[in-house]
């Protein structure tokens, strides 16, 4: 495969022109994040100086697959004559565009596409990032309160720190989609082999904030003992009960009947059925040493099997690292990381 790297429309390096050389070139991405672009053009290269800082458009195509579309944001010169350039993803310009002051709750899909109609309505027309599709939670209420003008970028942070799910950049020809995915819903054909393709894996369990019981309150201070078939006025997870006894916290929730409030707390308390357990690993990406290998994208599920370490389940891709120069040294990032309970109340509950 070829990749090359234009600035607009001018091709300032590619793998299959010796002259138009690129000395190194790796494109790093992660799960909602903005992708990073750093490559080096030799001396040599007539298009060193070609790239100026936030002007043009700088993309990467593989053979004729558009995989990045960004700027750049700092060059720097180096002793032997070559020039570093960084770039940043088309994802970063949502923080060149400040959101309205949010006084009012809305649908998150109401609230996800308003957010991208304003940013469009003020970007250069290069940098236009079209809505795409909004499958998270769409009918959920958005309460993303702030009395400030935060970013776009700010604002879909906060909403994705509150509602989950996925923002992921589609390429659509040359044009960018941003979609907000609960799930990406794709698995990987290539799987992790311990002995094959994985290089490193960590596997942390702790019983720190282990919970076996919730309280939870809904708006008006509603409770839950009405619909409970218990009758109590929490819920427990019987495995975890049974294991530790009574862990209890409260936990407080935007429920507005006490039928929603038992739901709520149950997806969390669900949730928290292994606890405090995160597994990440890094593989060599195959795909990109053998074509007939399938990729691994951003948000794709993923089977992961080392026997030494115990390990036979399913990941999904959080990084990856693309690297036009040496195509071996690609490397995928898998993780899989269950919430503590702290930390789903402070996002608010799963809803």
């Amino acid at each position: 495969m070829m990749y090359t790297i234009y600035y607009d429309d001018i091709a300032v390096a590619s793998t299959g022109h010796p002259t138009f050389a690129m000395a190194s070139a790796v494109i790093e991405q992660s799960k909602n994040s903005a992708d990073k672009f750093v490559f080096t053009l030799p001396a040599t290269n007539p298009e060193r100086d070609t790239p100026q800082i936030r002007m043009g458009i700088v993309t990467v195509r593989r053979d004729n697959e558009l995989i990045f579309k960004g700027d750049v944001i700092s060059t720097r010169l180096r002793f032997d004559g070559s020039r570093e350039i960084t770039c940043q993803g088309c994802l970063a310009w949502l923080n060149d565009v400040c959101s309205t002051k949010i006084d009012t709750a809305a649908s998150v899909a109401y609230s996800f596409g308003a957010r991208m109609t304003r940013y469009n309505s003020l970007c250069r027309q290069t940098r236009r990032i079209e809505q795409g599709v909004c499958t998270n939670k769409p009918t959920a209420t958005a309460k993303i309160f702030d009395g400030t003008f935060i970013s776009i970028f700010e604002y879909f942070r906060r909403l994705i720190d509150a509602k989950g799910g996925l923002m992921l950049p589609r390429y659509e020809g040359d044009t960018v989609y941003l979609d907000y995915l609960d799930t990406k819903n794709k698995t990987s054909g290539q799987e992790i082999y311990f002995g094959r393709n994985l290089l490193d894996l960590d596997n942390y369990i702790s019983a720190e904030n282990t919970v076996t019981a919730l309280y939870p309150t809904g708006q008006n201070g509603i409770t839950i003992e009405s619909v409970n078939p218990t009758g109590y006025v929490f819920i427990r997870n019987d495995a975890l009960y049974s294991r530790y006894g009574m862990i209890a916290q409260n936990a407080t929730y935007d429920s507005e009947t006490p039928a929603e409030l038992l739901a709520d707390a149950t997806a969390t308390l669900n949730a928290l059925a292994v606890l405090n357990q995160t597994i990440k690993l890094s593989a060599v990406d195959l795909s990109m040493i053998d074509s007939s290998v399938d990729s691994i994208e951003i948000g794709d599920t993923v089977h992961a099997v080392s026997a030494p370490h115990g390990l036979d389940t399913e990941l999904e891709c959080s990084g990856k690292t693309i690297d036009l120069v040496n195509p071996a040294n690609s490397t995928i990032t898998l993780g899989k990381t269950l919430k503590s309970l702290s930390k789903i109340i402070a996002m608010g509950g799963i809803k």
